[in-house]
């Protein structure tokens, strides 16, 4: 149904010479309506307007509407009215040398639509009428890659449809008609086909002969009123994620590192971050998994620039039993809010949809020599086959690996560490070829850290796959351990003998630690192996119970900067190690 006339031509009456403009303001305190009320037109366009906007931001959006109709024909057509705001997304890149950045093609990204009736009261000032809308506007990534994005804002002001919709539709029309035959299907003589049997091939007639109705023919007497922002805003992440697994007996251990954003100058408060599993991307309720946080924090979280937090998660379905699913799909939802400081507060909404985890299976990782080489030096070569994970107890993490040429490694360590200590995985082979063997165990972090599993799909940046390139800021991949014996030798190995030995690590961070790969090399031949499959270990922080950390190495005494510093770290300890010791002695008294 057509809209009657009479609001056609408030419409345009309103329409004619208006102006519709879009707020960003860098104040959270700052009101259009208010400084409308005072009388202080002048001072809408002087507020700070933002510098950048995030990723994941719930964009704080005032439309202000002014137009030299009446505030009587204003008040009146606005609950006919429609507002549409939308954020597009472009790319400033330098078109030629010596010129400045030019926008490319717009990208659209997410839009909303409000009535009229949501604005505030019609305000009259200077014989101009204002009205304002305060709305909220959630800004995704792009689905293309942008070098440099930039977002900016478009509004229209529309005559909406409310008076066709004022009747309700007749609820018997929504039935097929009564006591009609339902349409022949067309392919029918297909269904008797030998090669076609099992199968039920249907096309309705309807679909053949049923004509495409036109689409309604625009009134382009009636021009909405459009709007835009001054300028583009550059926008980037303020948040990274990445997530890790580990499979443990009863189902698997995830770990979320969230981490903020090294160059806004601002304070994070992190309130909310709620994690739901799905196994086999079944759509059934029931394969909804809630996974049980292993993390004792107190919410809301406070965190700085440059700063990182690692959560834990157990994903196992709720009767005890194995998990019999091949994958698990995660969605993870991060609810912060960021201070700036220039003065604005910025709402960050955060939905992320992790890859996929495939479920290793129980069997043990096979292992290839790299081809023999020529030289003298290490060649950087890769597994030929892919390791699943090993089994584990409860009190101790293990992984036994085996090649090509019978030699089997088996490494063990404590399931549990403490944080800022040092760790020992025992390593074991078993030489079971009928020749000797010179090798050596070598940590290498680089391998591991290259493929490492993270975030960002859409939601990601560095470290995880990522809609943008450089030069935006990027998560750093960092190593959550320090390998203190880095190369091993196992000597001249006879055949049907073992070696056991330790490599040392100093745990640096909490969380499920990655201790990047072990490089096994053949002295004799330079043919290497470079192990994944390593224990799964979990660093949690140590108690009032533990010892202090004592300062490793030993230096000649100097009188410098680095000597003090040794010093007062030593004598830190042995303070720290007395009351400690005095309070064991304390605690057994008692007892």
């Amino acid at each position: 149904m057509d809209l009657d006339d009479q609001s056609k031509e408030r419409f345009s009456t309103l329409a004619k010479g208006a102006y519709l403009d879009v707020l960003l303001p860098r104040s959270s305190n700052f009101d259009a309506e208010s400084l409308l009320q005072k009388g202080s037109a002048d001072e809408l366009g002087r507020p700070s307007v933002r510098r950048n906007l995030f990723f994941d931001e719930k964009a704080s959006v005032q439309l202000l509407l002014k137009t030299p109709a009446t505030r009587e024909q204003v008040q009146s057509l606005l609950p006919h009215l429609e507002v549409a705001l939308a954020a597009h997304a472009t790319d400033a890149v330098p078109q030629a040398k010596g010129s400045n950045a030019s926008p490319s093609a717009k990208h659209d990204l997410t839009s909303i639509t409000l009535a009229g009736s949501k604005a505030s009261d019609a305000l009259v000032v200077d014989d101009y009428t204002y009205v304002v809308w305060k709305l909220e506007l959630h800004i995704p990534w792009p689905r293309t890659r942008l070098q440099r994005p930039a977002i900016y804002f478009t509004a229209t002001l529309t005559l909406g449809s409310t008076a066709s919709e004022s009747k309700p539709k007749d609820p018997v029309k929504l039935f097929l008609p009564p006591y009609e035959p339902l349409p022949a299907n067309v392919l029918q003589p297909l269904n008797s086909e030998p090669s076609l049997q099992g199968k039920d091939i249907f096309l309705p007639e309807d679909r053949i002969t049923k004509v495409a109705p036109k689409p309604p023919k625009k009134d382009e007497s009636l021009r909405p009123v459009r709007g835009a922002t001054k300028r583009a805003f550059p926008v980037m992440p303020a948040l990274f994620t990445r997530i890790s697994y580990a499979a443990v007996p009863d189902g698997i251990i995830a770990t979320l590192t969230i981490e903020t954003s090294h160059i806004v100058a601002g304070k994070f408060r992190l309130s909310e971050v709620d994690v739901t599993a799905r196994l086999d991307d079944s759509s059934v309720e029931t394969d909804k998994i809630a996974p049980e946080s292993l993390t004792a924090l107190e919410w809301p979280l406070m965190m700085r620039p440059d700063e990182e937090v690692s959560l834990l998660y157990r994903i196992a379905p709720e009767d005890g039993l194995e998990l019999s699913a091949k994958t698990i799909s995660l969605t993870v939802n991060v609810h912060a809010t960021l201070e700036l400081e220039n003065g604005s507060r910025v709402n960050l909404d955060m939905v992320w949809h992790p890859d996929k985890h495939s479920i290793p299976n129980a069997q043990g990782p096979h292992y290839k020599w790299s081809p023999p080489s020529l030289h003298h030096s290490t060649p950087l070569t890769q597994n030929t086959a892919k390791a699943s994970s090993s089994e584990k107890t409860p009190a101790q993490s293990s992984s036994s690996v085996a090649s090509d040429h019978e030699l089997t490694f088996l490494f063990t360590a404590p399931s549990t560490v403490k944080h800022q200590r040092d760790m020992q995985v025992k390593v074991q082979c078993t030489n079971d070829s009928r020749t000797s063997r010179n090798l050596a165990v070598i940590h290498n972090q680089s391998i591991r850290q290259q493929g490492l599993q993270s975030s960002d799909e859409p939601k990601s940046l560095a470290g995880v796959k990522s809609e943008h390139d450089d030069p935006l800021p990027h998560s750093k991949a960092r190593s959550n351990v320090f390998c203190n014996s880095p190369d091993v030798r196992t000597g001249l190995l006879a055949p049907a003998a073992t070696f056991e030995t330790e490599m040392e690590f100093f745990v640096k961070d909490a969380g499920l630690l990655d201790l990047g790969s072990i490089r096994i090399l053949d002295l004799d031949t330079n043919q290497t192996v470079d192990v994944s499959e390593l224990p799964d270990i979990i660093s949690v922080e140590a108690s009032a119970e533990d010892p202090p950390f004592e300062p490793r190495g030993s230096v000649p005494r100097r009188d410098d900067a680095i000597g003090r510093q040794i010093a007062s770290e030593t004598e830190k300890w042995r303070q720290e190690t007395a009351q400690w010791m005095a309070h064991r002695a304390k605690s057994s008294t008692v007892e």
